[in-house]
């Protein structure tokens, strides 16, 4: 009975599937109803392969010899090899097998080729692609790397094991989505990895802000951008460095843009994992840790989205023996640990691009001035294959300085340090691989970007002496007579990059006298750091509740639990609300009866965004009507309305010291407002909004009522996304979530026992499989949404305890 049950629900799901796709996507793509019908071949082997067989063997060419892939019972791959040939052949096989669409999609984003599968709607987007060049420059380092480089050949090996799959699989046994869609994955390559990797770094450090700190310069004064917009926080904010301490590079003295690929429907989905609101991590060594070891908490916050950003995966063979999380389509573990150490990152937010004004020659359009002399652009086209349609080409022109490209209205050279990011595989390599501190920084050598904070902390069991460490890592530029913070004069010559900080002066920590590091995407070092690295740094809010929780916990328990680290990565203290609510109340200290109650509700309130909290959604619903009714004048008689304002922090200095500040002039009134007046205004707004869309304050203004989080499918399929679900936290909260309907937060959540890394733990908001019938679609989720962890597997050996073992799959040499 149960049997027929099930299969009923999987037919539904079928039939509902291709429905919302005939009705979500046009004709064009589609391939004939027939052929996706077909009982040999379309949407019907999807649920055949939901379920891996609990036990197979294949045999494959290219192998050393035989390999062992154990699937626990969340579906995640241990990986057994005597070669690291085979290791990650196997992880190319297993990627392609759980997440084939998922990798090739991300792939076609990134090389600018959606419109080969998914018709002229997309071209636009493939133009922009191609014209930043992610895959050009992916060739370009590929061809650079000898037959003997470590790197190329582990990329082979893997590409080779997609390979493998795509044989093996065929057409009939494709993800769902390719029959959806009509096409077949093409073989996998090296540089497929690189450019993913490319599009990966390129989220998280291209960034468009000269370009709108240059409208905002034009409409609003140089004066008030560096004011509202400056270079270091006006508020305090522990560095990521603490002051006076020691890396590799100077003594700190302690004295001392917008989202460029929104689209609508597929492609707005497929960008979300490049969209960021921050990432925590922090270490506690073994003076302050419970277990008398270093414990180490890391949880990137990234975009949600279905199939999951990660997969999980443990790597044993070879000279690797590794545990944590990877990207589809790419041979490494990013953020994870082995049986020595431990790593995690978050993004350092670094300036590592600058966009020039080119002086194009008007008579020659090919030619651009640099110095007083007339160059030739290097022009490219580019050819944009397109469903149905006739083929599109594009000229791309790229300068000295980088690519021309338009961004509201500027065409501008895009000079980027994201070039050289392919030689990061190779780093990761080698820290996977590392036993202590010194080898794992060494292994940042070649890190170049994405800038990261990689938090360490590594553990010798002979010696029984542990290290923790942070260090902010990547390639910074060293600018000539600017900081490059809006778009420079190409011609003269006079704003170039000369240099880029050296390796040895990156900001760096190692066993603090604290006792603990945390990064939480604030500045990096102190104002006695030498070097210009950026500006848009976190304002801070998550780095002050951290670093509180940290200092105060040990001084009242004089060490730090597991169980601390994981409690603290799900607080929902919102530290903004903390400092500004003092101000707030004051003002509002006359009101009227109806405020009167809404101001008790807030006096009452402990600061925190659960789910439940009536005064949580008073908060944040005030906080960004004070937000507009503080800039919003301003930024409208400046015609600058649909650009950026100020980070919090600013904000938060204005309110607490500067009360007269004529940015709470209200230019479009006679009086002259002040801070308490616009604190009135916007609070009297923000309870008359609640009460018009709520009614009296009650149960309906809880918090989780009004704030979600998504969970939505790449292709933006309602059938094969989750959500929404009430939650709590918010933009600044340590367990974020940002907006009233979130779409970003902590992707992957782990904790580190150092010494006894198998008794880790770890979540992420999703499942190990692309197959929307599988058990392991999304059976992580239920898990993340209640705050809790599961127990992680690290045999040493290919054998997993009774009960826990889900498939055995051996890959055998042919």
């Amino acid at each position: 009975m149960r049997g027929r049950l099930v299969l009923k629900e999987v037919v539904s799901l079928l039939f509902s599937i291709a429905f919302v796709v005939l009705l979500s996507i046009p004709i064009g793509p589609l391939p004939p109803l027939g052929e996706l019908l077909n009982p040999n071949g379309g949407v019907w082997t999807t649920a055949e392969n939901a379920v891996l067989p609990a036990a197979e063997e294949v045999r494959v060419p290219g192998l050393d010899g035989n390999v062992t892939v154990l699937r626990d019972a969340w579906g995640i791959p241990h990986i057994f090899a005597a070669t690291d040939h085979d290791l990650f052949f196997a992880m190319g096989y297993v990627h392609a097998q759980d997440r084939m669409f998922q990798m090739d999609l991300e792939y076609r984003l990134a090389a600018g080729r959606l419109s080969e599968i998914l018709g002229k709607s997309y071209v636009e987007t493939d133009a922009w692609m191609r014209t930043v060049g992610l895959a050009r420059d992916s060739r370009r380092f590929v061809n650079t790397l000898g037959a003997g480089d470590v790197g190329l050949q582990v990329l082979q090996a893997y590409a080779d094991g997609v390979n493998a799959w795509i044989a093996r699989a065929g057409p009939k046994n494709m993800p769902l989505e390719y029959k959806l869609l009509g096409f077949a994955p093409e073989p996998w390559a090296p540089v497929k990895s690189v450019t993913l990797g490319a599009l990966i770094a390129y989220g998280l450090s291209a960034d468009f802000t000269d370009v709108e700190l240059g409208l905002l310069q034009d409409g609003l004064g140089p004066a008030a951008v560096d004011e509202l917009f400056p270079v270091t926080t006006p508020t305090p904010v522990p560095p990521i460095v603490p002051n006076g301490t020691r890396g590799g590079g100077p003594t700190i003295d302690p004295e001392a843009g917008r989202d460029i690929l929104r689209r609508a429907g597929l492609v707005e989905s497929l960008v979300r994992p490049l969209r960021s609101i921050g990432s925590n991590n922090w270490i506690v060594d073994g003076t302050r840790s419970a277990t008398g070891r270093p414990i180490l908490a890391g949880d990137p916050h990234l975009s949600f989205q279905l199939p999951a950003l990660w997969y999980e995966v443990q790597l044993t063979g070879g000279a690797y023996d590794a545990y944590g999380v990877s990207f589809p389509g790419a041979p490494a573990i990013l953020i994870g640990f082995n049986r020595y150490l431990a790593n995690s990152e978050t993004n350092t937010g670094a300036d590592v691009t600058d966009f020039y004004r080119e002086t194009v020659n008007a008579s020659d359009p090919n030619r651009y001035l640099f110095r007083n002399r007339w160059r030739d652009f290097n022009v490219t086209q580019e050819t944009i294959h397109v469903k149905g349609g006739a083929d599109v080409v594009v000229t791309v022109k790229e300068s000295l300085h980088g690519p021309l490209v338009t961004e509201r209205g500027e065409t501008v050279a895009m000079k980027w340090t994201g070039r050289e990011f392919g030689s990061s595989v190779g780093a990761a390599l080698q820290w996977m691989k590392a036993r202590s501190w010194p080898e794992f920084r060494e292994a940042l050598r070649s890190w170049k970007n994405p800038a990261q904070n990689f938090a360490v902390a590594a553990w010798d069991s002979a010696t029984a002496t542990g290290t923790i460490a942070v260090r902010s890592n990547g390639q910074f530029p060293i600018r000539n007579n600017t900081l490059g913070r809006v778009p420079l004069d190409g011609a003269s010559g006079n704003f170039e990059w000369i240099g880029n900080v050296s390796f040895d002066e990156y900001p760096e920590a190692v066993n603090p006298p604290e006792g603990y590091l945390a990064s939480a995407n604030q500045l990096p070092a102190g104002s006695g750091y030498p070097h210009y690295l950026g500006w848009l740094w976190d304002p801070g809010y998550r780095a002050r509740r951290i670093n509180a929780l940290l200092k105060d916990t040990i001084a009242r328990n004089g060490t730090i639990t597991f169980q601390d680290m994981r409690t603290f990565q799900l607080d929902e203290v919102d530290t903004a609300a903390m400092r500004f609510s003092p101000f707030l109340l004051n003002a509002t200290a006359t009101c009227r009866p109806d405020e009167c109650v809404v101001r008790d509700l807030l006096r009452a309130w402990d600061f925190r965004m659960a789910k439940d909290s009536a005064a949580a959604t008073v908060w944040h619903t005030f906080y960004f009507t004070f937000v507009e009714d503080t800039f919003g004048d301003e930024w409208a008689r400046a015609n600058v309305s649909d650009l950026r304002m100020p980070y919090p922090d600013v904000l938060e200095h204005l309110v607490r010291s500067v009360p007269t500040s004529p940015w709470f002039d209200d230019v479009r009134t006679l009086p002259i407002e002040r801070r308490d007046d616009i604190l009135r205004r916007a609070f009297s707004e923000t309870v008359a909004a609640l009460t018009a869309e709520d009614g009296p304050v009650g149960p309906s203004w809880a918090w989780g009522l009004h704030h979600t989080r998504v969970f939505e499918h790449l292709t933006g399929l309602d059938t094969l996304s989750r959500g929404p679900y009430p939650s709590g936290g918010d933009e600044v909260t340590l367990s974020p979530a940002a907006g009233f309907e979130a779409r970003a937060g902590a992707s992957w959540r782990m904790v580190v026992n150092l010494g006894a890394p198998q008794a880790s733990v770890t979540v992420y908001p999703g499942g190990q499989s692309g197959n929307p019938l599988s058990p392991h679609y999304d059976d992580q989720l239920a898990l993340w949404l209640r705050g809790e962890y599961k127990a992680i597997l690290f045999p040493t050996m290919p054998t997993l305890p009774p009960g826990r073992l889900e498939s055995t799959l051996i890959l055998r040499r042919a």
